[in-house]
């Protein structure tokens, strides 16, 4: 594999073989030797920086608990480097256990901290599964299919929906949480947002500034209504168990719309859907129109204005 690196620095690597002896290869004479082959003759040959020896491997935990030891990152999962997403799946461990962990500081039972595992692991365990085959990818098994490879990606240069598609890992498996803290209904459908990332768009704060939605509730639970103020449609119980755990009520009201003269109940957080991610988003679910986030930005929970009840009702349950 041969990397074309900033600062005029290239990085080059060699699959060892079995009879390949580890001191030597360290050395300079054979590293420039194992170059030479790569660069024109007469052409002075690159200093080199540094050389490494490194082993690699695919291994999860069978278990990401065991009482009150959590593990997380590298100590769960290792991953091959050649897909680039092990710092990634260390980083959704962390953000997934570190609000379970602030929740059972006596706003939720400890049993939640049983559902880390629940959501990270069969994730984890897919980002493993790519990152080992784009290492057979990367080392293919004899000349032909070596020859195909580099066919191939000649080929996408030319498509670039095809390259884009590769380039920006868009094959890469997304996190889908079907068991945990969600509120999937009676079943479990493939088009539903619950268990997924939710978006990030822009929206603009009653006194006028322009924030990223995430910047706007905070690392908190939010409980958002689509033209639609949730709080309006809880009795004094439900919103009190929101409020225990610092949650915010939030109405996304429509772009450049009278936002301030919308009726509010309590201290709901008023947004404006600047740039008409929400009225898209509501286009295509209808019955969508209140969204339960989690901390970590995963969707918990969606329902109609007449739902919001029920879901409060499925959520203390699994908190509580």
């Amino acid at each position: 594999m041969c990397i074309d690196l900033p600062y005029d620095h290239r990085r080059f690597e060699f699959m060892l073989l079995p009879e390949d002896d580890e001191a030597l290869m360290q050395s300079e004479a054979h590293i420039l030797g194992l170059l030479a082959p790569h660069y024109p003759k007469g052409t002075p040959l690159p200093t080199i920086k540094r050389s490494r020896i490194y082993l690699h491997h695919s291994r999860i935990a069978a278990t990401f608990q065991v009482g009150r030891v959590f593990l997380a990152g590298d100590a769960a999962h290792l991953q091959p480097p050649f897909f680039g997403q092990g710092m990634n799946s260390g980083l959704r461990d962390a953000t997934i256990l570190g609000w379970k962990l602030a929740l059972v500081a006596g706003r939720a039972h400890p049993r939640i901290l049983e559902t880390y595992g629940q959501e990270r692991r069969d994730h984890a365990l897919a980002m493993v599964e790519i990152a080992t085959w784009f290492g057979n990818f990367y080392r293919p098994k004899n000349r032909l299919t070596e020859a195909l490879r580099d066919a191939f990606f000649d080929f996408a240069q030319w498509i670039p929906a095809l390259r884009d598609y590769i380039l920006q890992l868009k094959f890469k498996p997304a996190p889908r949480y079907t068991t945990g803290i969600v509120v999937h209904g009676k079943t479990i459908s493939k088009g539903s947002p619950v268990g997924r990332m939710f978006m990030q768009p822009m929206v603009e704060t009653a006194d006028g500034r322009q924030l990223k939605l995430d910047d706007a509730i905070g690392n908190r639970f939010a409980v958002i209504g689509i033209n639609v103020d949730p709080a309006a449609h809880m009795d004094e119980e439900a919103l009190a168990f929101w409020q225990k755990l610092g949650a915010v009520m939030v109405l996304v009201a429509k772009s450049r719309s009278r936002r301030l003269a919308v009726t509010q109940h309590g201290g709901t957080l008023v947004l404006d859907d600047l740039d008409g991610a929400f009225r898209d988003w509501l286009m295509d679910r209808l019955r969508a129109e209140v969204v339960v986030l989690r901390p970590d930005r995963y969707v918990a929970a969606v329902c109609g204005r007449g739902g919001i009840a029920g879901v409060t009702r499925e959520m203390r349950g699994l908190l509580n």
